[in-house]
């Protein structure tokens, strides 16, 4: 679909400022412009809901297919975008879902809490993509944020037998979830 050059230029500009902002294109379109970054989308899409993840086990939330897997530790700590969990402090079963207003946790290596809106700021993540990312919860704590956190409760510990490594991609690359994943 065409776009006249002022609606073109008004994208760009609305890009370039730190709010979000959306642009409607016609015929349901949307031009999505926040930090530096312009989306374009089809209709609304619903937050996605609630899911139950088996450690382990594979559950998918909304675009994405999370997994949990057990090793026997040792296993060196990965980072957020694979993180490397106390199995015992996990449990046997997780819950994945959004974020919430208020949320808060305490990434590693942190005196304290953040709130996960400071988090999403921090690494620049669009407003428009906050409720889509999975947040895994544990004994109702937050223990990883996919790709940006690692709760500090959960930390590998050289007392650690079982470790739990996390995973999460977008589930356009893999199979259907397994059955062991049910919604919350």
């Amino acid at each position: 679909m065409p776009v006249s050059r002022s609606t073109a230029a008004n994208i760009c500009r609305l890009a370039r400022t730190p709010e979000a902002s959306t642009v409607e294109l016609g015929g349901g379109i949307r031009a999505l412009c926040e930090s530096g970054t312009v989306r374009m989308a089809r209709g609304t899409r619903p937050e996605p809901g609630s899911v139950r993840l088996g450690v382990p086990g594979r559950a998918r939330f909304g675009d994405w297919d999370v997994r949990a897997e057990l090793r026997d530790g040792p296993v060196e700590p990965l980072g957020p975008a694979l993180a490397t969990l106390d199995a015992a402090a996990l449990g046997e079963e997780v819950e994945v879902r959004a974020w919430r207003e208020g949320d808060r946790m305490r990434p590693l290596g942190l005196d304290g809490t953040k709130s996960l809106q400071d988090l999403f700021t921090d690494h620049r993540v669009p407003r428009s993509l906050r409720h889509r990312i999975p947040v895994v919860v544990a004994g109702g704590r937050i223990a990883w944020v996919a790709g940006l956190a690692v709760g500090e409760e959960f930390r590998i510990n050289g007392g650690s037998g079982s470790v739990a490594v996390l995973t999460a991609q977008p589930a356009a690359a893999v199979p259907a979830a397994s059955p062991r994943a049910h919604r919350a």
